[in-house]
C-alpha cells in the first residue's frame, strides 16, 4: 500500500519516516523492544536489529526503561480510510486482505508495531476497523499506557521475492479450494 499525504508536524520532515528526537524527561520512556529496533535510537545507541514490525523471537519483549538522556523515534504511523468498494485502493489484494469481509469483521490487530510522533512518543500496533487502517497507542513516552480488547484475525508475512496470484477471479483466498497461488 503507497502511504501518500500523511502528515506530521511533530517530525523533522514533516512526513510519515521523519525523525524526533526528545529529551524531556516525560519523552525518554519507551517499550524494551524499540530499544531492538533499527529505527530507533536509546540515548545515541543506534545498534538494533529488528526491522519495522520483525520480532523473530517467539518470546515477548516486556516492560519499559527511561533512557538516561534522549530517544529518536522515526515516524511509522500512518492511517488510511478505505472505500468498502475497494475503489481507491492501488492494488486490489489489500482490498481483499483488509476489507472485503463477505461479512462483518470485527475490530481485529494488524500484526504491526508503530511509533507516533507528537507531545509524546506514542508507541501502538495497528488495527482495522469499519474500513480503515489505525493503530491503537499502548503506551506513551510519559511512562503511562492502555489496555484495549480487539479480536485477532492470523496475518502472514511473505518473503518479498514471493507473488501473491489473484489472477484467478474464481479464486478469493477464503477457503483452501479458493486458495490464491503462491510463486
Amino acid at each position: 500500500m503507497i502511504i501518500r499525504g500523511y502528515e506530521n508536524s511533530y517530525v523533522d520532515t514533516g512526513k510519515y519516516g521523519g525523525t524526533k528526537e526528545g529529551t524531556a524527561a516525560y519523552y525518554r520512556n519507551y517499550p524494551n523492544i524499540f530499544a531492538n529496533e533499527k529505527r530507533g535510537w536509546v540515548d545515541s545507541n543506534s545498534e538494533g536489529t529488528l526491522d519495522l514490525s520483525e520480532q523473530n523471537a517467539t518470546n515477548l519483549v516486556t516492560g519499559s526503561t527511561q533512557a538516561s538522556s534522549k530517544i529518536k523515534i522515526t515516524q511509522t504511523y500512518w492511517q488510511k480510510s478505505m472505500a468498502t468498494d475497494g475503489s481507491d485502493f492501488e492494488d486490489e489484494i489489500y482490498y481483499n486482505l483488509f476489507i472485503s469481509n463477505r461479512g462483518t469483521y470485527s475490530t481485529y490487530w494488524l500484526a504491526s508495531r508503530c511509533v507516533n510522533a507528537s507531545s509524546y512518543a506514542r508507541f501502538g500496533v495497528r488495527f482495522v476497523n469499519s474500513g480503515s487502517v489505525s493503530s491503537y497507542t499502548l503506551y506513551y513516552s510519559d511512562n503511562s499506557s492502555t489496555s484495549v480488547s480487539v479480536s485477532v484475525r492470523p496475518v502472514v508475512t511473505l518473503l518479498s521475492g514471493i507473488i501473491v496470484d489473484t489472477r484467478d477471479k474464481n479464486k478469493d483466498g477464503s477457503t483452501a479450494s479458493l486458495a490464491w497461488e503462491l510463486k
